[in-house]
């Protein structure tokens, strides 16, 4: 399309103001009984009546009690939702308290001292968020929250979304970006679809929703990681180069026009449905009689994450052909380690994978690293599975140094 915005965005602004139509007003008599403070005094009181069980060797029920209270207290709530509208990191790093408390208390070799204290830590933060959304936002801290939340949801796809589209115009494919168009307009029809369904019509357990979002960012997790790999390949490759440079185009077989289109639909699909979730959320935390604010936000936010996709696009359409390919993977490279370690902690948040805590272990939630056994042992596996295929190359390389150097002293 020759004038106007682009098929995808305009796909975008439709399906988000047919979310923000449909959902704001469905909740408008709910945000009335919705006390944050009383939701927090709950789960307080479900956490220290989960460390009774475990005093009295009631271990399977300590567990259950901590996972109903996350389910239907503090995730039923919208309480889990509601901090997610101001901080991602935060949200995650709580949820992963609460699967290593439900971890430890079915662990007859626990210390009480130690669970109580990591429940005091976990309480005192609910309290204090609680404290701060039960306060009533101004009109523009609600736009602010609500151009955050685009911003944060949308700048991670709008990287991956740009440096395929930057891959398919740098290599002659223009004429390939329908790739793009067809994959991000289904995620966000998807995403739609599967935050109505959730949420309003099937009424499908939190439990079903963890399982959802893990497995969306372990398959993402491989498949950026499978582009990343081949990328990086195509850059060490001279001949490939060279044929691009010398012919401006090179044919993307199908498999690889397949495992861009996955790769596209699961960046956007990834966060897609939990932003309708954000947003509904946000409603409810604000004054019904200030819905304006939350549109203003939104279309803002909307318009920077399209100007970043623009900037990007062009930025990198304009870096040489082999530095783009090394940046464009070792971004996917990155993403993937992130992800790696987000499914983790949703699958184990959801029951389907045990806890293994190591308390030596750093925790920097902007990098999906976290003190876990399983998403650590997974994130290392991808170091070397990269180590290990990447060898091959590195020895030629290595190889050809030396000839390298003596042709250039000749």
């Amino acid at each position: 399309m020759k004038h106007g915005l682009p098929f995808y965005f305009r796909l975008f602004l439709l399906t988000s103001a047919i979310t923000l139509l449909g959902t704001l007003p469905s909740h408008a008599e709910e945000k009335a009984t919705l006390n944050y403070l009383e939701i927090s005094a709950e789960i307080k009181t479900n956490l220290n009546q989960a460390t009774q069980f475990f005093k009295e060797k009631n271990f399977l029920e300590a567990q259950l009690k901590v996972e109903d209270t996350y389910f239907e207290t503090f995730e039923g709530s919208g309480m889990e939702a509601a901090i997610g509208t101001f901080s991602g990191t935060l949200k995650v790093d709580l949820e992963n308290q609460f699967n290593l408390i439900r971890s430890k208390l079915g662990k007859q070799t626990s210390s009480i001292e130690t669970i109580q204290k990591d429940i005091d830590q976990l309480t005192g933060q609910i309290e204090a968020i609680s404290n701060r959304l039960e306060t009533k936002p101004s009109f523009w801290e609600l736009l602010f929250s609500a151009l955050l939340i685009m911003l944060r949801e949308g700048f991670e796809a709008v990287l991956i979304i740009g440096a395929i589209t930057a891959l398919l115009i740098k290599s002659g494919n223009a004429p390939s970006l329908s790739i793009i168009r067809s994959s991000v307009g289904a995620a966000l029809v998807a995403s739609l679809l599967t935050a109505v369904s959730f949420k309003w019509i099937f009424h499908v357990g939190s439990s079903a929703q963890e399982l959802l979002e893990g497995l969306t960012m372990l398959v993402a997790c491989i498949m950026l990681f499978i582009v990343g790999h081949w990328l990086i390949g195509q850059a060490e490759s001279k001949h490939w180069i060279s044929y691009i440079q010398e012919n401006l185009k090179t044919s993307i077989n199908t498999q690889n026009r397949r495992a861009l289109w996955w790769t596209s639909f699961l960046a956007v699909y990834r966060e897609g449905a939990e932003t309708v979730l954000f947003y509904e959320a946000l409603w409810n935390t604000s004054d019904k009689s200030e819905p304006l604010s939350i549109a203003i936000g939104f279309l803002l936010g909307a318009a920077l994450v399209f100007l970043i996709y623009l900037l990007f696009k062009k930025g990198a359409v304009k870096i040489p052909m082999n530095l783009f390919f090394k940046s464009t993977s070792a971004l996917l490279y990155v993403m993937s380690f992130i992800f790696a370690g987000n499914a983790v902690i949703e699958l184990q948040a959801g029951g389907y994978l045990p806890v293994y805590q190591l308390d030596f272990a750093p925790s920097i939630p902007f990098l999906g690293i976290y003190p876990n056994a399983i998403s650590l042992l997974i994130q290392v596996t991808l170091i070397l599975v990269f180590i290990i295929s990447m060898w091959p190359l590195l020895k030629k390389r290595l190889q050809n140094q030396p000839h390298s150097n003596h042709t250039g002293a000749i």
